[in-house]
């Protein structure tokens, strides 16, 4: 069947045999373009795996939810002094339409095992049912093993999966094991799963009451605003700002204090530092597609010359100049398409690769690739398209040539 159909086109039958003649040079040529277009799949596949995953992430925060941070938001709160206190907290409850207010407070600390110690984040939440509600609607906390913290509990912990499965301690830690902070026991009730990231999967949850008598930090690094039903958002988060604003004497244009956020906001916020991240690594990756872009140009004038010859002749025969045209782009075209299938094969073995080492030696799950068509589609385009552009010049001096010329080049 296919030599059937390299019989009907002759023009291509001619440029595969010229191919396959010259093909240390062809293989030299593309190696440009595939790998400019695998390192295109495989950030394009991972940004938008890792867009996807932050999605999934920040649609767990609740339609009825507002995230309150010191600072200028969420981003930048682990490096902004604290402003916000609890009686701020308690404050906001009496806003009309503020159905609850929960908050968390972190700190980082030393936590001893069979007399070794790690230092981790430690984090204070409160117990009351009905904030456990809202954390537990945002996804805050999924129990692996044991129980998760309840109201009444003191000297009792959750920690991190890391605990028991990744070596922090020489010894893994159980359900019922003692973790010493600051010179208090605390029995370990519940382990949680593997989140993906390492700094969460280290972390360590205990009672709020039990948090203050600890570490007498008066501060909260976040608050968690749940909205009565129907409320709106927008509006209720101007209005929550301005509360603040008047309760604390903060300047009403003042907007580094603190930040009051809806989850399509953060969800905004991330996804503008994603793609300035993304573009710039695809920017990077561009470059080796214009090298490889400049080769097969090279390669093609090369050509060229090398077959002035079959050109005269092929002219000498009746080949018309659009024929000589159509063979160097066909050739050029070629080039770029089969550089482009090794590099759209070799962008998804990176991603899975990427994925694969993520999970094993990174433990995250965080870093997955998204596979679209018209990623893969439009990379083979794309590919192709450089090769023709790359050799659209010589393909025009290629047919140009005086055939009584090409028949005399040496």
């Amino acid at each position: 069947m296919l030599s059937k159909f390299l019989n009907r086109n002759p023009l291509l039958k001619y440029t595969l045999y010229s191919l396959k003649n010259r093909k240390k040079r062809s293989w030299l040529t593309i190696l440009g373009i595939f790998i400019g277009i695998a390192s295109v799949v495989a950030l394009i596949s991972l940004g938008q795996g890792l867009n996807q995953t932050v999605k999934e992430e920040f649609n767990k925060l609740g339609i009825d939810n507002l995230i309150l941070t010191p600072g200028t938001g969420v981003l930048s709160m682990a490096q902004t002094s604290s402003y916000i206190t609890e009686k701020d907290i308690e404050s906001i409850k009496k806003v009309k339409g503020v159905n609850e207010v929960t908050y968390i407070k972190y700190i980082m600390s030393g936590l001893e095992s069979n007399n070794e110690i790690k230092y981790a984040w430690v984090s204070g939440i409160e117990l009351e049912p009905a904030k456990e509600e809202i954390l537990k609607s945002m996804g805050f906390r999924k129990i692996w093993r044991g129980r998760d913290l309840k109201q009444g509990d003191k000297y009792k912990i959750v920690i991190g999966i890391a605990y028991n499965q990744d070596n922090l301690f020489s010894k893994p830690v159980n359900v019922g094991d003692k973790i010493n902070i600051k010179g208090k026991d605390f029995k370990v009730v519940g382990i949680l799963e593997r989140i993906g990231s390492s700094q969460d999967d280290s972390s360590v949850y205990i009672p709020m009451k039990t948090y203050n008598e600890l570490f007498k930090d008066k501060y909260i690094i976040m608050g968690i605003i749940n909205l009565k039903k129907n409320e709106d958002r927008t509006y209720m988060k101007d209005k929550i700002t301005e509360f603040l604003k008047k309760r604390k004497g903060i300047d009403k244009d003042d907007d580094t204090k603190f930040t009051i956020q809806t989850p399509e906001e953060l969800m905004s916020s991330m996804n503008n530092i994603l793609l300035i991240v993304n573009v710039v690594l695809i920017g990077i990756a561009t470059i080796s597609l214009v090298v490889g872009g400049i080769g097969i140009m090279n390669t093609m004038y090369t050509s060229v010359l090398e077959r002035r010859k079959e050109i005269g002749i092929m002219k000498s025969i009746g080949a018309k100049n659009r024929d000589i045209l159509k063979i160097f782009l066909i050739e050029s075209g070629l080039l770029g398409l089969v550089g482009g299938i090794i590099g759209v094969i070799l962008g998804l073995i990176i991603c899975y690769s990427a994925e694969k080492i993520a999970l094993i030696y990174l433990k995250t799950n965080l870093l997955q690739a998204y596979y679209s068509w018209y990623l893969i589609t439009g990379s083979l385009l794309f590919s192709t398209l450089i090769g023709i552009i790359s050799g659209v010049m010589p393909a025009i001096n290629a047919s140009k040539q005086n055939p009584i010329d090409a028949l005399r080049y040496e």
